[in-house]
């Protein structure tokens, strides 16, 4: 990634957090309706959060997929939020056996700090190897697309992988007029073969932009990034998109695979049973 793109990218990096939550088994339905107002107060009183929203695994209706996006890298919680309280005490897991919350983006020491006073959770803290997180939406129109993926990485490539994909990050960051807004890869905390790569797109087009054939320089940066993964094993993850049924949202245009990926998909929208707002990649952001 050239200077500029990489200095760009740096500024104001938000917290991102995933995590797979349990429920109690006898409170399913109070904690749909305790979250879905805890989270719209969140988002309504703090500008800084785009993006807190939760969807039920789709074998495990007690386990629930939380996605957080706020500018303020320190702040893991909000028990100055009504319901707060309430909420903790639906969730199944104690000090014994804790949840994970994987941690991406800007967090610091304080962000850390802050974890442990939530002995309930066991929180990853990743350390970006390669890529950028944008702090502000570009003025794009949504719905925006969310990916978790895990990637198997062949053995001894990691390296190559790290200093493959800033190529590939310095022709996303531009295109589509800017709505590919996130790019990042880190070393999964279990697995040393493994890596954790993000995607956040403005919408359906900057997603089908970051797969963009006729683009040649965008097409052998890929590629030379992607000969670095293990075809072996399938990409897994999770997808948060408008359509994830498509299937342009599970294949890459560029670059054929021996496995498909398998990807849990959910659909935004009470339909697809989400909880909490739509998120919005341009609230808060200033020129």
């Amino acid at each position: 990634m050239d200077s500029s793109v990489a200095q760009a990218a740096a500024r104001c990096i938000p917290l991102l957090t995933f995590s797979r939550r349990r429920i109690k088994p006898d409170r399913l339905e109070a904690f749909k309706s305790v979250y879905e107002v805890f989270a719209q107060a969140v988002f309504d009183s703090t500008a800084g959060v785009k993006a807190i929203f939760a969807f039920p695994e789709p074998d495990d209706e007690l386990a629930y997929w939380h996605v957080f996006w706020s500018r303020d890298v320190e702040r893991l919680s909000f028990n100055d939020i009504d319901g707060f309280s309430e909420l903790l005490s639906l969730y199944a897991s104690t000090a014994e056996d804790p949840d994970v919350v994987e941690v991406y983006g800007g967090w610091n020491q304080s962000t850390v700090e802050a974890a442990k006073a939530m002995p309930w959770l066991t929180h990853n803290f990743h350390t970006p190897l390669a890529g950028y997180m944008k702090a502000d939406g570009m003025g794009q129109s949504g719905p925006p697309m969310f990916g978790f993926t895990r990637r198997k990485v062949k053995p001894g490539m990691l390296e190559g992988l790290v200093a493959s994909f800033p190529k590939v990050c310095e022709l996303w960051y531009e295109k589509a007029n800017g709505g590919i807004l996130c790019a990042t890869v880190s070393r999964d905390p279990t697995d040393p073969d493994v890596v954790h790569d993000l995607r956040i797109m403005a919408n359906k087009e900057a997603y089908m932009a970051h797969a963009d054939k006729a683009d040649e320089p965008l097409s052998a940066a890929i590629q030379t990034w992607f000969a670095h993964y293990d075809e072996r094993f399938p990409i897994i993850g999770e997808l948060f998109a408008a359509s994830p049924n498509d299937d342009a949202f599970h294949s890459s245009s560029i670059v054929k695979v021996e496995k498909r990926p398998e990807m849990a998909t959910f659909h935004w929208g009470a339909g697809g049973g989400m909880l909490g707002p739509m998120p919005d990649m341009n609230k808060g952001d200033c020129e």
